[in-house]
């Protein structure tokens, strides 16, 4: 386990990927009035967008895994990590359905 002094902070928004507008929302608004940059998504196609912007730099995903639309979270997650750039971004999983 890393300890404090040898971890690397990290600079960017927090990405929270979540199909239900009023869970998303509370989440980023939680984020916000503690200081963080959030970006948001609604579905998997615009979280990959996210992902791939150059302008904007992801530090943690909160990522649901029921999506509506043909990309899923387990997608997502299975393209960052073939994705050298994306691999390390630390990913939260928060769903309410059983996994």
């Amino acid at each position: 386990m890393s300890t404090l002094v040898s971890v690397t902070p990290r600079r960017g928004a927090i990405l929270v990927v979540e199909d239900r507008a009023d869970v998303r929302s509370g989440l980023a608004q939680l984020l916000e009035f503690h200081g963080f940059l959030v970006a948001e998504a609604g579905d998997g196609q615009t979280a990959l967008a996210h992902l791939q912007r150059r302008d904007e730099v992801i530090a943690l995903l909160l990522l649901d895994l029921v999506l509506p639309g043909d990309v899923s979270g387990r997608d997502i997650r299975g393209r960052m990590l073939a994705e050298p750039t994306q691999a390390d971004i630390p990913t939260i999983i928060v769903t309410a359905s059983e996994v």
